[in-house]
Parts: C-alpha cells; sequence; structure tokens
C-alpha cells in the first residue's frame, strides 16, 4: 500500500478548516499514502494538476461552506478562492466522471481515480454535488478509521487483481 497516491482538494475556508486539511495530509502520509494537496499559487494549473489527479488512486474531495461556494457556476469569479484552483479542479473531476463508466474507465483506456467526498464541519450528505452522490463518503475527522479502511481494501483489492 506504499505506493497509494491521494490528490485531495479543498477550499480554504478559514485557518481552522486549513488546519484540518493538513492534519488530514498529515495522517495519510502517516499511514503510508502519498498525498498531494492543491496548495498551489494559480498559474501553473492544468499541467501539474490534470497529471497529479491521473496519477491518483484517490482523490479526497474535502466538501465545506467554501468548497461548495467556490464550485457554484453562479459564484461570481472574484468571490472564489484566489489561492487555490478548486473550482477547476471541480470541472476537471466533473468531466472525468462523466467520461467514465461505473468502474472508473474512460474510453481512452485509461483508469480514473475513484473520487471520494469528504464532509467538513456540519456539512451533511445532502451537500454533496448531485454527480458525486452514490459514493462512500466520509465524515472528516470523525470517520477517520473509516476512511482508511476503505482506502486499504480498495488497493488489495486492485493489486490483487493485476
Amino acid at each position: 500500500l506504499q505506493n497509494s497516491k491521494l490528490f485531495v482538494t479543498c477550499s480554504q475556508d478559514n485557518n481552522l478548516h486549513v488546519r484540518d486539511v493538513v492534519s488530514l495530509c498529515w495522517f495519510m502520509r502517516h499511514n503510508g499514502f502519498s498525498c498531494h494537496v492543491d496548495a498551489s499559487k494559480k498559474g501553473s494549473f492544468l499541467k501539474s494538476y490534470s497529471q497529479r489527479i491521473a496519477e491518483a488512486d484517490f482523490i479526497l474531495v474535502c466538501i465545506s461552506n467554501k468548497y461548495l461556494e467556490d464550485i457554484s457556476p453562479d459564484c461570481p469569479s472574484n468571490l472564489r478562492d484566489n489561492q487555490l484552483h478548486t473550482r477547476e479542479i471541480y470541472e476537471l473531476l466533473k468531466s472525468k466522471h462523466l467520461s467514465s463508466d461505473d468502474h472508473g474507465n474512460t474510453s481512452d483506456t485509461a483508469r480514473t481515480p475513484q473520487i471520494i467526498p469528504l464532509l467538513f464541519d456540519k456539512m451533511t450528505e445532502n451537500h454533496i454535488p448531485e454527480w458525486m452522490k452514490g459514493r462512500q463518503t466520509y465524515k472528516w475527522p470523525e470517520e477517520y478509521m473509516d476512511l482508511i479502511k476503505l482506502l486499504e481494501n480498495q488497493k488489495r483489492r486492485e493489486q490483487k487483481d493485476v
């Protein structure tokens, strides 16, 4: 499982939320996962993040109030998080999801990473974007052990199939 790669996408709600996302990444690294988070300035998005997403085994989507605001088509671009690539990553994930079948396979035979919504703060399953519904969802940090079990079991299954 040492080679399992995670990509974390989030918004910067506030300092407490940023601390929780950093804690999530630290926890995942401590448990043997390679973890990358959208933490760079605007500009170099398309190439580097498309590659990180393509290489990921799992994508953890940190759903929070600010995340929902940033991905909303009704949100003016000047109100979106100006530090991260939240909207661009969301659109990339959505387009990959819409072009894949239920098993994450795309028509070009490239594997699509498994998307796992993580509910932060007071978010509920009602806050999950429609196209992400029906996936295993976890409340962070309350359900951290269940999340680790899913990631480990899923990776073991994939390794057995190879």
